[in-house]
């Protein structure tokens, strides 16, 4: 099996058998927490796009958090944040994927971060939403949803 992220599709397709595509629903966080998903064993995704929606409390002060990708043993290899911060007493919906395109659409009701489109995420790998520091972080209250990942999904081949 292949140990890097990224990947040429014949390196993955002679390392997976293609499942096909699905969609992951992973769970909700506790409040001010980040979310964070893992690559279950036996498994490499190809993810597509994420969604997620964050509502923030009354709390005064704004909310940034990149979007990271890591080996699962803390090393990692991806890292992008949206452009513009959430502000307090806010929903906002964050769609992170390969469309290759970034922009807030409306009156910030949805922020759409790209991330790379030939990006592989092999077993136990994890994909998160990291919110740190005092300054731009979660503040009491804030609370996601539960994050949809949409991937196409393979079978590694041991």
């Amino acid at each position: 099996m292949p140990t890097q992220a990224v990947l040429p599709p014949s390196q993955v397709s002679a390392a997976a058998t293609i499942i096909g595509p699905r969609v992951v629903v992973g769970t909700v966080p506790p409040v001010a927490t980040d979310w964070i998903q893992t690559v279950p064993p036996g498994f490499i995704w190809n993810v597509k796009s994420i969604y997620a929606t964050l509502e923030t409390s009354a709390v005064a002060g704004a909310r940034i958090g990149p979007f990271e990708m890591s080996d699962g043993a803390g090393a990692g290899f991806y890292s992008r944040a949206p452009t513009q911060v959430q502000p307090a007493s806010t929903v906002q919906t964050h769609n992170f994927s390969n469309t290759g395109r970034e922009a807030i659409a409306g009156n910030f009701i949805v922020a759409h971060t790209p991330m790379p489109d030939d990006i592989w995420l092999l077993p136990g790998y994890v994909f998160r939403v990291r919110y740190v520091g005092a300054t731009l972080g979660y503040k009491a209250g804030d609370q996601w949803t539960a994050p949809q990942f949409w991937i196409m999904e393979y079978a590694a081949n041991d």
